[in-house]
């Protein structure tokens, strides 16, 4: 290389880098404000599904963007309704209704 001649691999390189920060920063910041915004949503519908806002979150809205949010709300509302399906399989009992052959369901109170 001679002198007054510029080294353009390494610029851009380096601008190749700077560019995955800003974009991984971006989704990430994103992400954190989907989550909350959607925690906010489900508490005002009375629903209690919500997904913490932490470094692991932070990092998979990051690395994966929007599917990684998606995912991990897919994961936390699988995780509760597994959750509610236990209790109501303990509360439940069911009664054979003779007359019309069916099973009826009922909460013991």
């Amino acid at each position: 290389m001679e002198k007054g001649e510029k080294n353009r691999g390494g610029g851009r390189v380096k601008e190749r880098g700077i560019e995955m920060v800003v974009n991984f920063l971006v989704r990430a910041i994103l992400g954190a404000a989907l989550i909350f915004f959607v925690n906010q949503f489900l508490d005002s519908q009375e629903i209690s599904v919500a997904v913490g806002l932490n470094p692991i979150t932070f990092l998979t809205g990051g690395i994966l963007g929007l599917p990684g949010i998606a995912l991990e709300n897919f994961v936390r509302v699988s995780q509760r309704l597994e959750i509610y399906k236990k209790q109501l399989d303990k509360t439940e009992q069911s009664v054979y209704n003779a007359n019309h052959k069916q099973i009826l369901l009922f909460h013991p109170d």
